[in-house]
């Protein structure tokens, strides 16, 4: 079978010159946009490499090679192949004043060439001229040849058919003036198994189906945009089993993006493409086998009318493990036809297990990482099938959990809600809450739990999460747990502070213990005997911490400490003097006490009276000690200058003063009272 395309010139009919004006608008506007389309995002519309020239036409041999006529700058008529896109010889139609205009491929292997001033050659493949059709009709804008070699012309804005005899001495014109209802023919094709031509009227709107003696024997379109209806045709071939495929490059009004129309042999639409399945505006058309090729004005394209388009995508590029990905092939679609199976190779290893029917979807989840290739395969009318791939990075997933402030004694709330993954479902969650490694508290599906921690220190606690697809992940987090501030004392409220000694005005050591409260959540104590901090030691909090207050020897200096919770920069101080010098007991005379004689002679014991001498110039002399031996001293009393005492005589007397500093041990000097 045999059919071929064209192009129009300048139209000779005032009736349909303002239509033919605006398609050459068109015509040069889609030119010029070509520089910016890009290959079709459908794998099976095949964009030749070449640069076909401004296609006016274009016709394909039975052996499979495309010819396409030039410019009116070039002349040039272009040949590629078929199978391949790849460009092949193109040769000029000689000195003629006119552009080529149409090209029907020969049965002899030759190619006819219309011109735009009503000549017409014949040329071999390599250019040179065969035969020139001295008969053709003016302003040629497609022809053909029928299988016994006549040759069938249109031109663009007349409503005449034109046969060209084989011998080429005889040529008849078919129009209005014969019966005709042509008005504006603009495309012809041809079908070999009917010997039937069918040529398209750009002012009727519409397809007439014509035998090779001139009869009409049917007609379908229509101005409008449905389905059975034609707006604006531009040209048109036919298969042998008549349908015919129409294109309308030129849609007048809205309510149509359609390019191509598909029609049976009764007329009847049976399927369309839209400008964009294409990746361009196509206007001439031609057809071999199964194979429809258009031109679209500066490119040529090839559609596989055998087998569907089959497009795939998931709805994630990188999953995590267990998360649900979708894969979608609803953008496959077959030319003027439809999908009606899709099967999917989800495991990558060629075979295609999951059969969807219609469905242009399914699911898979993923329990490992790494990448996958996902194959479709899909179906469409008439049998067809073709492949495509996707392919997805599966990411490992992962459990996390976080920890909230703990302090000793008081519930830890922990929560893994971070593990939730979007298309995924949870179905276990444990917990090591001791750390040890084993899982030992089991929530379901829940992923909050609590525990208390008794002592102040660093814990590690974990999360073992099992999704879909029995993907199991764990996390872990460590957190620390602060000490509970102290009780406030006895008495008194629990304000935040420190306290030297417990409040204590005097001391004889360096050597203190320091009671602090502090606030909640802090870690350690920053202690200085400088305001300025500039010697500092950070300690963990207790409620008791040990200090050395600055010292340089016996003195007598009130000392102040300060502390600092962490990084607080707020400052708690408490004084205390640092007494280091002993007090002196200057004189101690002891006599009997004869005031008491009664009192002796009825407890048959001696009474005593001791008389001191004594001072401290720091802290004041607080006690008195007495000692018949000095290992073995009586208790401390309050300090009064005369004291009377019972009892075994003491030989030895000391004072201590306010700090804790005692005097040294002075022997008693005897004298009655």
């Amino acid at each position: 079978m045999l059919t071929h395309r064209t192009h129009d010139t300048d139209a000779a009919s005032p009736g349909v010159a303002r239509r033919w004006s605006l398609l050459l608008q068109v015509a040069v506007a889609a030119l010029v946009a070509s520089a910016s389309i890009a290959q079709s995002a459908n794998a099976d519309v095949f964009h030749f490499a070449g640069d076909c020239d401004s296609c006016r036409s274009i016709a394909v041999s039975s052996d499979g090679v495309v010819f396409t006529s030039g410019s009116d700058a070039t002349k040039l008529v272009s040949q590629f192949d078929a199978a391949t896109g790849a460009p092949g010889t193109a040769f000029s139609v000689g000195s003629l004043s006119y552009f080529p205009t149409s090209v029907a491929a020969m049965a002899n292997g030759n190619v006819a060439v219309g011109m735009a001033n009503g000549l017409a050659v014949v040329k071999t493949r390599s250019g040179t001229t065969a035969e020139s059709l001295n008969n053709s009709p003016a302003q040629t804008s497609d022809l053909v040849e029928d299988s016994s070699g006549n040759l069938y012309f249109v031109s663009a804005g007349q409503g005449t058919l034109w046969k060209l005899s084989s011998d080429r001495n005889t040529r008849t014109g078919w129009d209005s003036g014969n019966g005709h209802p042509f008005m504006s023919l603009v495309g012809i094709g041809y079908n070999a198994a009917r010997d039937h031509l069918y040529v398209a009227d750009g002012e009727l709107h519409k397809v007439f189906e014509v035998t090779t003696a001139g009869v009409v024997v049917s007609e379908f379109g229509g101005f409008g945009n449905g389905p059975n209806q034609l707006n604006s045709p531009g040209d048109v071939v036919a298969d042998d089993l008549g349908n015919t495929y129409v294109s309308q490059p030129n849609l007048v009004g809205s309510g149509s993006t359609v390019s191509i129309k598909k029609f049976d042999s009764t007329g009847v639409g049976v399927g369309s493409m839209a400008q964009s399945r294409l990746g361009g505006q196509p206007w001439r058309l031609a057809l071999r086998n199964e194979q429809l090729f258009a031109t679209l004005f500066s490119r040529l394209i090839r559609v596989d009318l055998s087998a569907p388009v089959a497009s795939a995508s998931a709805s994630a590029s990188s999953p995590k493990t267990s998360q649900k990905v979708t894969l979608d092939g609803g953008a496959s679609w077959m030319p003027f036809g439809a999908i009606t199976r899709f099967e999917w190779d989800l495991d990558g290893n060629g075979s295609f297990e999951t059969d969807t029917g219609s469905t242009s979807s399914a699911t898979v989840r993923y329990a490992t990482p790494g990448v996958r290739t996902i194959a479709a395969r899909v179906t469409g009318t008439g049998g067809g099938t073709k492949t495509t791939t996707a392919s997805v990075t599966v990411e490992k997933s992962a459990a996390t959990v976080t920890a909230s402030n703990a302090t000793a004694g008081d519930d830890v709330a922990f929560d893994a809600s971070g593990s939730v993954l979007a298309d995924s479902e949870i179905t276990d969650v444990s917990w090591d809450l001791d750390g040890d490694g084993t899982y030992e508290r089991d929530t379901g599906t829940t992923l909050q739990t609590k525990r208390a921690f008794e002592t102040a220190g660093t814990r590690s606690v974990g999360v073992r999460i099992v999704r879909s697809a029995g993907v199991t992940d764990t996390g872990q987090t460590s957190f620390t747990v602060t000490q509970r501030p102290p009780a406030p004392p006895l008495g008194g409220g629990g304000a935040i502070g420190v306290s030297a000694n417990d409040g204590a005005q005097f001391t004889n050591s360096p050597n203190v213990k320091l009671s602090v409260t502090w606030p909640f959540g802090s870690f350690n104590a920053v202690i200085s005997n400088d305001g300025g901090f500039k010697v500092q030691t950070v300690l963990p909090l207790a409620a008791e911490l040990p200090w050395r207050l600055a010292s340089s020897g016996p003195e007598r200096l009130p000392k102040t400490v300060y502390v600092r919770f962490d990084a607080n920069s707020q400052t708690f101080t408490d004084d205390i003097i640092l007494d280091e010098t002993p007090p002196l007991l200057t004189s101690a005379v002891i006599s009997r006490n004869d005031a008491a004689a009664s009192i002796r002679a009825a407890t048959a014991r001696t009474t005593y009276k001791v008389r001191f001498r004594a001072s401290d110039r720091t802290s004041g002399v607080a006690r008195v000690q007495l000692a018949s031996s000095k290992s073995k001293p009586r208790r401390a009393t309050k300090f009064k200058s005369s004291l009377a005492i019972s009892g075994p005589k003491p030989k030895w007397a000391r004072v201590q003063d306010r700090a804790g500093n005692y005097s040294r041990w002075r022997k008693l000097t005897a004298k009655r009272s």
